[in-house]
């Protein structure tokens, strides 16, 4: 059960964290993970900020019965810095 509610959180949280990019990349910033800026040159920015996001957590929810509870609380902390980072950049 608690495996789920963080799933849920992580979802929200990698659908903030494309928001944020987005307002980052609209004020003349750059996306600093090379995957993630090949794939939006590639794809275009929402395809390419969604698509690496959406295998990735269909993976998670595949697997979710054998992620440690310590792994998913991890992923979510992961992802509050990278929206926190990405706040601080809007802020600039």
């Amino acid at each position: 059960m608690l495996n789920e509610i963080l799933f849920v959180l992580l979802v929200g949280l990698n659908l903030v964290d494309v928001y944020t990019t987005v307002r980052v990349l609209r004020q003349g910033g750059s996306e600093m993970n090379p995957i993630m800026a090949w794939t939006m040159d590639k794809l275009g920015v929402i395809p390419g900020l969604l698509l690496p996001k959406i295998v990735v957590l269909g993976a998670i929810w595949f697997y979710l019965p054998l992620v440690p509870v310590l792994v998913m609380f991890g992923l979510c902390c992961f992802y509050l810095l990278l929206v926190l980072h990405n706040n601080d950049e809007i802020k600039k």
